[in-house]
């Protein structure tokens, strides 16, 4: 996978985004660092490398923005024009279309839609319960992603 900070990705995200505006351009490079990062946690618990679908990227890119962007995870998506989990299925398929991700045979588009809530899964770990509590580390806000 090539680096965010390549030219040739630079060339390719500016060409994206001058012919869709959807997506700002931190969206892709944010994209793409967070799929490094997976891919990176993916061999270091796998002891090597791996195809990741579209569902096990959603669960990984929300849990990436909670990391990234704590409260505000939600606006700063937002601000770059992702709204729902399909949005991040358009910017891999932009980005496979510029020849800098690659699929397999099985990978659709359909599998990043509806994967979960998306404003439920980034604002969940910040809302309060009726007691006035933050919810507990074992209350998951993401779906789980079975193997």
């Amino acid at each position: 996978m090539p680096s965010p900070s390549d030219q040739t990705v630079r060339d390719a995200i500016t060409r994206l985004t001058a012919h869709d505006t959807r997506y700002a351009p931190q969206a892709y490079y944010w994209l793409l660092q967070s799929l490094e990062r997976l891919l990176e946690k993916v061999v270091d618990e796998e002891k090597g490398l791996r195809h990741v679908g579209g569902e096990e990227l959603v669960v990984s890119l929300v849990g990436q923005a909670l990391d990234d962007y704590g409260p505000l995870a939600r606006e700063v998506l937002h601000l770059w024009g992702i709204r729902k989990t399909l949005d991040f299925g358009e910017i891999v398929y932009a980005l496979i279309g510029a020849g800098l991700l690659s699929k397999t045979s099985h990978d659709r588009l359909s599998d990043f839609d509806d994967v979960c809530d998306l404003d439920d899964a980034l604002t969940a770990p910040f809302r309060t319960r009726r007691d006035g509590a933050l919810p507990s580390p074992d209350e998951e806000p993401l779906p789980e992603f079975d193997d």
